[in-house]
């Protein structure tokens, strides 16, 4: 009976510690990922000039210039 027991703490204990891990984990991910979504937004709103890249050039090919303005889409609308 006390083997039984301690098999049933030791499975309890090992899994709130696999919860506990798992928790982190996704916790973790998802701070990454909004700092990403984050600085992405905040470089792409900066150097598109803050209007999506539409027709006002941009500082590279996912700002999607529409021609002129940007420090690299020049007046070909970016690459």
């Amino acid at each position: 009976m006390v083997v039984v027991i301690v098999v049933v703490a030791v499975v309890v204990v090992v899994v709130a510690v696999v919860v506990v891990v798992v928790v982190v984990v996704v916790v973790v991910v998802v701070v990454v990922v909004v700092v990403v979504v984050v600085v992405v937004v905040v470089v792409v709103v900066g150097w598109c000039g803050g209007g999506g890249g539409g027709g006002g050039g941009g500082w590279w090919w996912w700002c999607g210039g529409g021609g002129g303005g940007g420090v690299v889409g020049g007046s070909g609308g970016g690459r």
